[in-house]
């Protein structure tokens, strides 16, 4: 397994070739991949007695009827956000992946299209499921406590890597190859991850803006770790094509 040092070395060598197409490709997955509900607050200030004499004048019934009203919409806003999430959400955020890892093998942008790669690859179902079971379980585990969560959201940290290569892959096969993969290698993601602090503080300082200028380094630095896993794993040739061996859907010739 190559240091920190030189995933990053290489991550950034290579993000240089296609730094601003992997710009508008991190804005668009945190965009895409984000909640869309919007949660609904009315600020009351009770100190103010135009307020206190509007609230005195209600009916309780009236009241209550509001109360109803904002519910259901938070509610439905939630559920909506959930839905986008699992059913668009987590497939951008692999599209994402298959982005960043086409695109360090052309040593060019692979085209901001490959965000939706997943759609039309015959898998859009299976990868909906794999991702959903994956959090899933991360969640369940997190309800034990903090740190079974966080072992387990690192064991399955490849899934979306794989699915980007393999997106009809069974979601057993791609939990269990990412475990696979992870197997003793948990920190050394975790410090890889810890080293780039530094500049998403930064970004965020510059009014958030800035964190999307770290992002494309930051994933490209992930891409380069997931290839060294895939390398050393053993599993190329034995039904794990991708990147470094045939592409299971050729990609199409794209430029941003």
């Amino acid at each position: 397994m190559l240091s920190r040092a030189e995933l990053k070395s290489r991550a950034k060598e290579s993000v240089k070739k296609y730094y601003w197409a992997a710009v508008l490709v991190c804005f668009l997955t945190t965009l895409l991949s984000g909640s869309i509900g919007s949660s609904v607050a009315s600020r009351m200030n009770g100190s103010d007695p135009e307020i206190k004499q509007t609230l005195a004048q209600m009916d309780t019934s009236l009241l209550l009827g509001i109360a109803a009203v904002l519910m259901t919409v938070i509610l439905v806003a939630a559920v909506v956000s959930t839905l986008w999430n699992i059913f668009v959400g987590n497939v951008i955020t692999v599209g994402a992946c298959r982005f960043f890892m086409e695109s360090r093998e052309r040593q060019t942008s692979a085209g901001v299209g490959r965000l939706f790669y997943i759609f039309k690859s015959g898998g859009y179902l299976n990868t909906v499921l794999t991702v959903f079971l994956r959090n899933l379980f991360i969640s369940l585990w997190s309800l034990l406590l903090v740190v079974p969560g966080i072992i387990k959201a690192y064991q399955y940290a490849m899934v979306p890597y794989i699915l980007s290569e393999n997106p009809q892959m069974n979601w057993r096969e791609a939990l269990d190859l990412s475990k696979k993969m992870m197997d003793g290698q948990k920190w050394n993601l975790f410090v890889l991850q810890l080293s780039f602090i530094g500049w998403l503080l930064l970004g965020i300082l510059l009014c958030g803006v800035g964190i999307h200028f770290v992002l494309p380094y930051m994933n490209a630095a992930e891409a380069e770790f997931y290839a060294e896993l895939r390398k050393n794993s053993g599993m190329i040739g034995k039904g794990l094509p991708g990147f470094g061996d045939q592409p299971e859907v050729p990609y199409a010739e794209e430029t941003l």
